[in-house]
């Protein structure tokens, strides 16, 4: 779930520049710094905010000088453990300009080119939208599939069914 916060950063940011490479920048970043030890050192109580803003500043020193004051912003005001939920939301508001909706698909074993085609075939029809998929493998799963795509969960999994099936007296 994404905080009212996080989707007030990620708005204003979008309204600044929705470009898709700044997105990209901004994704790339997020998973640096959402790392443990990176996240642990800049929410950190004891590390001095000047030794925060010499680094942030120095890391980011060849990025877009948007992005390098988003994080200063960030930082200041004590928000940047929101930064996973800001990249979201912004690709979320990206998404909604491009009218566009990705998703993951979670299966046993590979699935077909084909099937794949099929897959986002039917959801773009349902959705209105161009689809972007990533397929991975859950050896977890028995059979059938798990997808989550702009916020929808279709669960067709033997798990799931097995589940309904005995809760429906089956």
């Amino acid at each position: 779930m994404i905080s009212k916060k996080s989707w007030a950063y990620a708005q204003s940011l979008f309204e600044t520049d929705s470009n898709p490479e700044l997105f990209s920048q901004l994704k790339s970043l997020s998973d640096i710094f959402t790392q443990p030890k990176h996240m642990d050192f800049f929410t950190s109580f004891t590390v001095p905010s000047e030794e925060k803003k010499k680094l942030l500043e120095q890391a980011l020193k060849n990025n877009h000088p948007l992005l390098k004051n988003f994080f200063l912003v960030l930082l200041v005001n004590k928000s940047f453990s929101l930064l996973s939920q800001i990249v979201s939301a912004y690709q979320k508001l990206m998404e909604d300009k491009n009218q566009l909706c990705s998703g993951t698909v979670f299966s046993p074993s590979p699935v077909s080119e084909e099937q794949k085609q099929q897959l986002e075939k039917s959801l773009q029809k349902f959705f209105n939208k161009k689809i972007e998929l990533q397929f991975k493998e859950d050896k977890t799963l028995i059979g059938g599939l798990y997808i989550d795509v702009g916020g929808y969960i279709f669960n067709s999994t033997v798990k799931h069914q097995l589940k309904h099936f005995k809760s429906s007296g089956g």
